[in-house]
């Protein structure tokens, strides 16, 4: 392997790991280093050391990038390409840019894109399930019509505002989740008041039928509301006993 791509492979360990290598499989966090057996020779290898996994892995293992022969350099320049084009790029254009044919470049394409469309597909789903319109977002983080209607169409890769797009979906599903939370408490509330002003009906209606067993007229009844009371108390006190 040429120093350049060796560098290349050790700065993309240094942003996916932080320099401590992980395994992709199980996330053990304890690999130790083994030679490559793939044509790429000296490309850094590591073996999990965990007895139930033990799989080998480098650091695109798990990526669109995997096991392909093409230079980490190609890929790069290629993901670049995809990010920094506003209206797109076709695979022949890829191909004569990074210096590849241009079905390896439709590869290359697909295989990046591939994250992307279900980002674009995520946030599009984000945003019906949110029940906003794009004019919202536009109005919301400043994002353009165009720009928006591509990233959720797949038809741009744009990190930058898709984080944009997801902070601000994920700030709205937060604010719904805790108006959804403040009502529940107000429907536990009413229910409880509701159900405690039902058990005073039910002890209020049982002490005018023993009212009423004892001889009370109805208008006596309702003219004598602390009598009522008083035998809703005498009621209480024999289920008590």
């Amino acid at each position: 392997m040429k120093a350049e791509e060796l560098s290349l492979f050790i700065q993309m360990e240094q942003t996916r790991w932080g320099g401590n290598p992980v395994c992709p499989h199980c996330n053990s966090t304890n690999p130790y280093r083994v030679s490559d057996r793939s044509k790429k020779r000296n490309t850094p290898s590591y073996r999990c050391s965990d007895r139930s996994c033990g799989l080998p892995f480098n650091v695109t293992t798990g990526t669109p990038i995997q096991g392909h022969k093409v230079p980490i350099s190609k890929w790069l320049l290629a993901a670049r390409e995809l990010i920094v084009t506003a209206n797109g790029i076709s695979t022949i254009q890829l191909g004569k840019k990074i210096g590849v044919t241009q079905k390896t470049a439709f590869y290359m394409k697909n295989k990046l894109r591939s994250p992307a469309r279900r980002i674009g597909e995520s946030l599009a789903w984000d945003r019906w399930l949110l029940n906003i319109s794009q004019k919202q977002v536009i109005e919301a983080i400043g994002i353009s019509e165009p720009r928006l209607s591509a990233i959720e169409r797949n038809l741009r890769i744009d990190p930058v505002w898709e984080k944009k797009i997801s902070d601000y979906y994920n700030t709205l599903f937060a604010e719904n989740a805790r108006i959804e939370e403040e009502n529940e408490k107000k429907r536990k509330i009413e229910w409880e008041k509701n159900r405690i002003t039902r058990i005073e009906l039910c002890e209020v209606n049982r002490a005018k039928d023993s009212m009423k067993r004892a001889g009370f007229t109805k208008e006596q009844i309702t003219e004598n509301p602390m009598m009522v009371e008083c035998y809703k108390l005498i009621l209480m006190s024999k289920k008590l006993n």
